[in-house]
């Protein structure tokens, strides 16, 4: 507002539009008349659906007269409502919803396990307006299956009877750390019933915030990292005062970059991973001026189109992802910044519409999660930079080298969209062709959108858009009938956000279920996908998927033994993806 404030002589009148944030984080002295509009947008989520949509609603009583008290800080001011009385006095609630009854509770629940409070649903039972059931039902069954590996292992936060597993009990002895974007790494021993077997597990939380205790003020501004949740302070039987906070993320992000990074690490392609689970833990690097749209886009397409440095794919053609946008803005920004120096970044990132405050807290959160992979055993930093004395930028350019073992493949963008696959799944989109044909029919019929010759996607629950933002919202054809992305997002339609479309190969290797229909010639991915493919390819990606997660589970078991890149169904993994990118489509 400084900006505001010098622009303005005191013969001048200004106007300043803002949203909600100015009700308590901006004051401006010399505002005198306030024209409150009476609504607001406000993100709920649906634990049936598992997804957040942005509502616009009233605004409570008390959002009113926080906006009316922006008027006149320092002398009269008047503030113009744009809804009666009436419905001020009688329609608008006393206060806004509490974010505990409209945003996702797991890691509500999991700081009452850890904080030893009892039982989750009597305890959340106790506060002045407790969640819904079903909200508190759907929380906990994603706890007692936080990492999953399919038909192979899983491990949750909780068993049996609501118990903490060493998975949790490691989680309570987290230090109290205000940097956020930290991914922690936990080794848990744990037995497994099913499997017979006892093993050590890895677990990779991204984003994982400080929940209990926190006095100080943050390190970083909060809401430009993630959305945080304080509940209300809740009262448990005259006992003892508990204020709980929660850092909210949909539920694939609740592990989704452990598995990419993991992959990464295997298939060796590390360095694009790294620069991909960092955007997608804070924010995209693209800014939107006013009037600039189809700039922007145009710039998004030049960065698409520039070739990935060094030996790829011979027929690499369409990309159509904007997680491979966001790799290579990242890898140009960083080899400009090394090469030329820290001015000539800045005047990339404005010519290409790229913050670089966004940019340079992405190198920052590549160091995070390269020093994490680092202790646990997957990578091996050399010693210079074990002593903590080189400078940032030094680390990340090691990361970022080609000839590192775990960067061969870096250049091939068949293999990371197959590991974004890996990571994304089941956050899973399909056209037309890509669909069952009993599946399609029953989409149909609730699908509103008529034949305008462009691609219908569908989640396998409804019709679903791509986001306008998405590099893939404009295209007409599309190089596979699939994509996954990171999130829905409900307006007044369901938008996918973050979007890159996969080939067949990533599926039936890092999919669901897969069922062989021999006599069609089809196989068929979690009951409604459908690939063409001969019963004896489909036999083979079965067999294929057993010894992959074998393989994983000897990684988590011993990270530091990996043999990685040298081992003989990794190299028959990567040559299929590798012939699958060049084959003419």
């Amino acid at each position: 507002m400084r900006s505001f404030k010098d622009e303005c002589a005191i013969e001048q009148s200004g106007v300043v539009i803002a949203t909600n944030i100015a009700e308590t984080s901006i004051t401006i002295d010399d505002v005198i008349y306030v024209i409150d509009c009476g609504k607001h947008k406000e993100n709920r989520y649906n634990p049936q659906k598992k997804l957040s949509s942005m509502v616009e609603d009233w605004i409570s009583q008390a959002n009113a007269m926080q906006r009316r008290g922006r008027a006149g800080r320092v002398k009269p001011g008047i503030c113009f409502c744009l809804y009666t009385r009436h419905r001020f006095e009688n329609l608008m609630r006393p206060y806004q919803v509490p974010e505990m009854l409209r945003m996702p509770l797991v890691e509500l629940c999991l700081q009452i396990k850890l904080l030893s409070l009892g039982y989750i649903k009597p305890f959340l039972l106790e506060a002045l307006e407790p969640p819904k059931v079903e909200a508190m039902d759907s929380a906990i069954s994603l706890l007692y299956e936080v990492f999953k590996v399919p038909y192979i292992f899983k491990v949750g936060a909780l068993e049996g009877d609501e118990e903490l597993t060493p998975l949790g009990h490691h989680l309570a002895k987290l230090p109290v750390d205000v940097l956020i974007g930290k991914v922690t790494a936990i080794t848990v021993k744990t037995d497994s019933s099913s499997a017979g077997v006892e093993w050590n597990g890895l677990v990779l939380f991204t984003e994982y915030l400080a929940l209990v205790g926190v006095t100080e003020p943050f390190a970083r501004p909060i809401r430009e990292i993630c959305y945080f949740v304080a509940t209300p302070i809740l009262l448990v039987q005259d006992k003892a005062l508990a204020t709980l906070s929660c850092c909210h993320r949909q539920p694939p992000e609740f592990h989704s970059k452990c598995f990419m990074m993991l992959y990464g690490a295997i298939f060796g392609c590390l360095s694009p991973i790294l620069s991909v689970a960092a955007f997608l833990s804070y924010k995209s690097p693209f800014v939107y001026p006013k009037d600039e749209r189809q700039n922007v886009e145009r710039a998004k397409l030049t960065l698409l189109n520039d070739k990935l440095d060094g030996p790829s794919n011979t027929n690499d053609i369409d990309r159509q992802s904007d997680h491979l946008l966001m790799m290579a803005a990242y890898k140009r920004w960083e080899r400009i910044l090394t090469e030329k120096g820290s001015k000539a970044a800045q005047r990339f990132c404005n010519s290409f519409f790229l913050s670089t405050s966004v940019m340079f807290m992405i190198r920052e959160m590549r160091i995070q999660f390269g020093t994490l992979l680092a202790d646990i055993g997957l990578i091996t930093l050399p010693k210079a930079y074990q002593k903590h004395g080189k400078k940032i930028g030094s680390l990340d350019n090691w990361l970022s080298d080609a000839s590192q073992p775990f960067n061969i493949y870096a250049h091939h963008s068949t293999v990371i969209k197959a590991i974004l696959c890996a990571g994304l799944y089941p956050n899973v989109a399909a056209g037309e062709q890509g669909i069952v044909a009993a599946a399609l029919s029953s989409l149909k019929q609730s699908s509103s959108s008529a034949n305008s010759g462009r691609t219908v996607w569908f989640d396998g629950r409804r019709e679903v858009q791509i986001h306008p933002s998405s590099i893939n919202s404009n295209s007409k054809g599309f190089q596979y009938p699939f994509l996954v992305f990171l999130e829905k997002v409900e307006t007044n339609k369901v938008f996918l956000r973050d979007t890159s479309v996969i080939s067949p190969y990533s599926i039936l290797l890092f999919g669901g279920s897969i069922n062989v229909l021999h006599q069609t010639g089809q196989v068929t991915i979690d009951g409604w996908l459908k690939l063409t493919a001969p019963a004896q390819v489909a036999v083979l990606f079965k067999e294929l998927r057993l010894a992959l997660h074998s393989i994983l589970k000897e990684l988590i078991r011993k990270p530091e033994s990996a043999t990685g890149l040298n081992n003989e169904i990794i190299k028959s993994i990567i040559t299929l993806l590798l012939e699958e990118g060049s084959m003419p489509q």
